[in-house]
């Protein structure tokens, strides 16, 4: 019996069964432009191509690619959040460094708490990075903290932090 994998909205499911799979197509779960995978295809395909899942009366089912192996690994999905989360919490490490650096300092950490929300929102799941992202919001926060007296001291010219008050 085959095993079918499906992804739906960026989450790998499976595996189902064929029937599991034709009874999610019929309740609208699984769409036409959802990608679906079977160890008998070559790579992830549009379960609109099929054969028999969303098949119009008369139509001939379209034929099966050659097998190659285990689906690829849900890892792989999330790459692009686990990066954006090492991006935001390396930034958050960098101006929390750079704390005496005004501009530099402020800009790094706006960057960096940007780029560590969108990836904890969006990683799912062990290994996706969101520990990292969560890191990456508290460092750049930290790191906006401690900018804000720095330029406070540049815009009215009282010193700041290149004076260190002499």
């Amino acid at each position: 019996m085959t095993e079918w994998y499906c992804l739906i909205g960026g989450e790998q499911h499976g595996p189902l069964s064929e029937d599991e799979l034709i009874a999610w197509a019929r309740q609208g779960r699984l769409r036409p432009e959802h990608l679906v995978w079977a160890q008998e295809m070559n790579d992830w395909a549009e379960a609109r191509s099929v054969g028999g899942l969303f098949a119009q009366p008369g139509a001939a089912p379209e034929p099966q690619t050659a097998p190659v192996g285990p689906p690829p690994p849900q890892v792989a999905l999330g790459a692009r959040h686990k990066g954006l989360c090492i991006a935001g919490m390396v930034l958050g490490i960098v101006s929390v460094v750079l704390w005496c650096i005004p501009l530099v300092n402020a800009g790094t950490a706006a960057t960096g708490l940007v780029l560590s929300i969108v990836g904890v929102r969006r990683a799912k799941g062990r290994g996706s990075g969101r520990g990292i992202g969560i890191a990456g919001i508290v460092l750049s926060a930290i790191g906006l903290v401690l900018s804000v007296p720095q330029i406070w001291m540049v815009i009215f010219r009282r010193g700041g932090a290149f004076t260190f008050g002499w």
